[in-house]
């Protein structure tokens, strides 16, 4: 997908597992993990994407076994999008999720690491971690988001 002549990077990483894409995929589940995630017993399973697409994703997921919620995703892109000025060699991200006090599952970090060439001759790595705190659920909409100042 192009927005703005750019690409949309944005993928939700359970789409494999959807009724819509599953065809697309390779869903291997590989039984329970040897070792805990967090402090979390999981199954298992690795995907791979049959076709080469930009949208497509290959990774290891891991499911809590007693609730089956998602605790981390480790995924790559299927194609690594490039051209002359710019080709990315690899890119692999991870996303971990946990409960927050309400109850429901949220991602609390996100990491990313890469490396690529610029120009065809500098190369160069990347990485990143982000933090997800203090998530807020229902809090309710401000009623003067819908009120009219100065007419406009």
């Amino acid at each position: 997908m192009k927005k703005r002549r750019i690409r949309d990077i944005s993928c939700p990483v359970l789409e494999p597992f959807s009724s819509g894409y599953r065809d697309k995929y390779e869903i291997v589940y590989q039984g329970v993990a040897d070792e805990t995630v967090g402090s979390y017993v999981c199954h298992y399973f690795t995907v791979t994407s049959k076709g080469e697409q930009e949208n497509d994703i290959n990774g290891e997921y891991y499911f809590e076994a007693a609730s089956f919620h998602l605790v981390r995703v480790d995924f790559s892109p299927a194609k690594l999008p490039g051209g002359i000025m710019f080709r990315l060699g690899e890119v692999n991200m991870s996303i971990l999720y946990g409960p927050i006090p309400e109850g429901f599952w949220l991602p609390k970090q996100f990491e990313v690491r890469g490396q690529g060439k610029r120009a065809l001759f500098f190369k160069l790595k990347f990485a990143g971690t982000e933090y997800y705190r203090n998530p807020i659920i229902n809090s309710g909409v401000r009623d003067d988001i819908f009120e009219v100042s100065n007419g406009k």
